[in-house]
């Protein structure tokens, strides 16, 4: 989210639709997977008709551009990760995300705690409210 202090959401969105390229990639890098011509063509028509709904943005924040390209790359890299453990492995989508869950959660808090964001969760005051529980759920 920290890009979308950098570039609107019209532009954000336009941009993160270039994932899927970006996924692409990273599967043939990774794990040598070859897609087929309509597969790229479709792609390649998304991405295209990406850039076409962006054209118009005229503002440029090139620190916000490049946040949302890392979000590209490490969402690419993180599908394409799940996806080759997921075929060697044997784990489902639930038991993958449990995995991920367990390592990833650990080091989730305690950059929450050092950043200051767990505080103020627990101080928010309508936190326990019962008209916030049922929109959070």
């Amino acid at each position: 989210m920290e890009s979308v202090r950098g570039v609107n959401v019209p532009m954000y969105t336009t941009l993160r639709r270039t994932t899927v390229a970006f996924t692409m990639t990273m599967e043939y890098f990774l794990a040598k997977q070859k897609h087929t011509p309509p597969i790229i063509g479709s792609v390649a028509l998304i991405v295209f008709g990406a850039f076409i709904a962006g054209a118009r943005d005229l503002s440029f924040d090139a620190r916000g551009y490049a946040i949302v390209f890392v979000a590209n790359i490490t969402t690419a890299v993180y599908l394409a990760t799940i996806n080759r453990i997921g075929k060697s492995s044997g784990l489902n989508s639930f038991g993958l995300m449990w995995c991920n869950g367990l390592v990833c959660g650990p080091a989730v808090l305690f950059l929450t705690y050092i950043q200051g964001d767990l505080k103020k969760t627990i101080e928010f005051p309508y936190l326990y409210s019962p008209g916030f529980q049922v929109y959070a759920t």
